[in-house]
């Protein structure tokens, strides 16, 4: 093995880098990890050579229901992720691990802030091995039976939204757009363990105040038309259609008839949020927006007489522009 090459003096890593190097080597490593193993990939590929310091990260982790080990007299520890998922939305927002604060307790441009700094660690966590074939299918069944803020969203707003029966072919539809969204996307996996304001803030826009996109679409559309997909046939049909909402102060009405609704809506707005605010990654949240099979799902459960799958997404996005931006929260 080649000699491994010492990092530069005053070379340092962010706050809590290698402790989330560790969790995500431990993570992709399900069956487990001693500890030598896990010390030789943090020197060789982050040149870490500090003992003691990659000890006290263990602990740490450990303490925190991070990672488990298993501590056997005379033989080295085995590192393993844990056995429930009730650590994760601590994970997620320790400034430990993170380099950030606490995001649920800052404005929306510090949301905004921490998904750019963190996207690519968010992602690069939610494709491990242990998310995959532990965390995501729990996360995708959610979707289906109790996406976040359904709760309040039924308390607030005196709805009882419920499921409605699938086909097979359904199921198989709707379980690889939430797998593609929970791989590629992290305003969604971030909001599926703490709820995103910005993602709240698109649903409310699309349920409770439909007269907002008039306004909003108009300055959008003026302001940033190349930013939205739209043909010029197709950009005259929505001006046509907010200018009859202003006209006749007729609005589309109840947008979520089911929960299937209510977590598409979620998920869509949170991609929408990925595609304004994190342009590295456009090319693969795009790829899901745009796809024939998603507007296939879309037009299934959002189901509204007033405007075709096209404009409804148009507005879903319109409402992530609104949640991303707003001050009013």
């Amino acid at each position: 093995m080649g000699r491994i090459q010492k990092r530069e003096r005053g070379e340092h890593y962010p706050p809590g880098f290698i402790k989330l190097k560790i969790i995500e080597y431990v993570y992709n490593n399900v069956n487990g990890v001693k500890t030598p193993v896990l010390k030789e990939h943090l020197k060789i590929k982050y040149r870490v050579g500090e003992t003691k310091g990659v000890l006290g990260h263990l602990k740490s982790l450990e303490e925190k229901h991070y990672i488990k080990g298993t501590h056997e007299p005379g033989l080295d520890t085995i590192w393993f992720p844990p056995d429930t998922l009730d650590h994760l939305p601590a994970l997620l927002t320790d400034r430990e691990v993170w380099g950030a604060l606490r995001v649920d307790k800052k404005p929306v441009a510090d949301v905004i802030d921490w998904l750019q700094d963190n996207c690519d660690s968010v992602v690069k966590l939610y494709n491990t091995q242990f998310f995959n074939k532990t965390v995501k299918p729990q996360l995708v069944q959610n979707l289906y039976s109790s996406p976040p803020l359904l709760d309040e969203f039924n308390a607030i707003l005196g709805t009882d939204l419920k499921s409605v029966p699938r086909s097979e072919t359904d199921e198989r539809a709707l379980r690889e757009l939430y797998n593609r969204a929970l791989s590629e996307s992290p305003t969604v996996m971030y909001h599926m363990y703490i709820p995103s304001l910005l993602i709240r803030a698109g649903l409310y826009a699309i349920q409770i105040n439909s007269k907002m996109y008039v306004q909003i679409a108009e300055t959008a559309l003026q302001d940033n038309q190349n930013q939205y997909p739209f043909v010029r046939h197709q950009l005259s049909e929505v001006r046509k259609q907010l200018q009859s909402w202003k006209d006749t102060d007729h609005v589309p009405g109840d947008m979520f008839k089911s929960i299937e609704a209510f977590g598409l809506a979620s998920v869509y707005v949170g991609m929408s949020i990925d595609h304004i605010q994190l342009p590295h990654i456009g090319e693969k949240i795009d790829s899901i927006l745009w796809d024939p099979a998603t507007n296939v799902t879309l037009g299934k459960y959002l189901k509204n007489p007033f405007f075709s799958v096209e404009h409804m997404k148009f507005l879903i996005i319109l409402a992530a522009v609104w949640g991303a931006f707003s001050a009013k929260k």
